[in-house]
């Protein structure tokens, strides 16, 4: 990957192509987010199980995190455009499988193929600020991006949510039509860049992280089920010995496809706790909120998508004030101290709150609702059986 742009590409780049990047990036956040929405319309109506539930509210997930840097590599191979185009396709395939799903195994095939998909996005999008981003102007491009990403998904979100108030179907929907819309803008709207990366890779390494990532991620994803099942403990164990092998594997080829050297240094640890606490908090604001909204206090979708609105806004204003800091001095060891105090702050105000009648909320004070969230239970149980 270059570490500077090109000055042709800077001054080439249509004023649009960094606020696009924002909301190609708003298109795979939203998707998890809306699928947290739907998925309890998604699990009645195909009658999933507790293992079938866990695995169809992680699968997206996981398929990111098990593709991510073998679709970040192919995009430094065969050019980030044309990787954005394939990805968003991709993505458009999953999502429309999920829609259509008769089932609950074509569902979490859906979103496994869009998290490969939409995760591609993201990762080529971020990558492209690198690219555009005139000397010198990178934290102001970073804050851009976040900001459009911010407002985008904030729309989008919404948008999903109240189509998952109609019918859970048409909720994925909205991803296949803004993934269409997004390409032909790709192609007009971002320059070409060549590829950065022509030597041969290890393929596999490649092959062990992906296999462990997802053999492991499935173990966990079963604990929902079971907390002493061999099943669970024996996924998890092979995809610890898969990673492993995927370790010692980079550090004896002659071009590793990743540099496991990294782990060495305190900054990139710093960053990886930091890309943690942002994605773990964003799984607990949208999933598990959304599922608790939802099975507990009996909150409709379209309900829930406005409930989701604080968590997105303040996240708008965040990326605006701290890329502005940042872009007058603020060092990125001082951002990433801030924003965490502030999520520990967020989250500590979340658990002291006891008043469901607004988005901070807990079940002490509705005993009715939980008898509603006993009674729903207790008929999809009776359904799967």
């Amino acid at each position: 990957m270059t570490t500077t742009p090109p000055t042709s590409v800077v001054r080439s780049a249509h004023t649009l192509a960094i606020p696009l990047l924002g909301v190609l990036a708003a298109v795979q956040g939203s998707a998890p987010n809306i699928a947290a929405t739907a998925l309890v319309g998604a699990s009645r109506g195909l009658d999933m199980v507790g293992g079938d539930q866990a695995l169809a509210a992680s699968m997206q997930t996981l398929a990111i995190a098990a593709s991510v840097i073998t679709t970040g590599l192919l995009a430094d191979r065969i050019g980030r455009r044309r990787m954005l185009v394939a990805a968003l396709v991709t993505g458009l395939v999953g999502q429309l499988i999920v829609a259509a799903a008769p089932m609950a195994l074509v569902y979490i095939l859906g979103q496994a193929v869009t998290g490969v998909g939409l995760g591609a996005v993201y990762a080529a999008s971020f990558a492209y600020i690198q690219v555009l981003a005139a000397p010198g102007r990178l934290p102001a491009a970073v804050a851009t991006f976040a900001a459009c990403s911010g407002a985008a998904g904030v729309l989008f979100t919404f948008s999903g949510g109240l189509l998952a108030g109609v019918d859970w179907r048409l909720a994925f929907v909205l991803v296949p039509v803004l993934s269409a819309l997004c390409v032909p803008a790709v192609l007009v709207l971002l320059p070409s860049v060549a590829p950065t990366v022509t030597e041969k890779r290890d393929v596999g390494g490649q092959v062990a992280l992906i296999t462990g990532m997802v053999v492991f991620l499935f173990g966990v994803s079963q604990l929902a089920s079971s907390l002493t099942s061999p099943l669970t403990w024996g996924a998890m164990a092979l995809g610890v010995v898969l990673l492993g092998v995927f370790v010692w594997s980079q550090t004896r080829v002659a071009n590793p496809f990743f540099p496991v050297a990294l782990f060495r240094r305190p900054l990139f640890l710093a960053a990886l706790c930091a890309g943690f606490v942002f994605n773990f908090g964003g799984a607990v604001a949208f999933l598990q909120l959304s599922n608790l909204w939802q099975y507990v206090l009996a909150l409709t979708p379209s309900s829930v998508a406005v409930w989701q609105l604080p968590v997105s806004l303040a996240s708008i204003v965040g990326a605006i004030v701290l890329g502005r800091l940042m872009t007058r001095g603020m060092s990125p060891q001082t951002s990433l101290l801030v924003g965490g105090i502030l999520s520990a702050a967020g989250f500590g105000a979340a658990f002291l709150a006891r008043d469901a009648s607004t988005p901070l909320a807990c079940t002490r004070r509705h005993p009715h609702r939980l008898r509603y969230h006993r009674r729903g239970a207790s008929v999809r149980h009776a359904r799967a059986r």
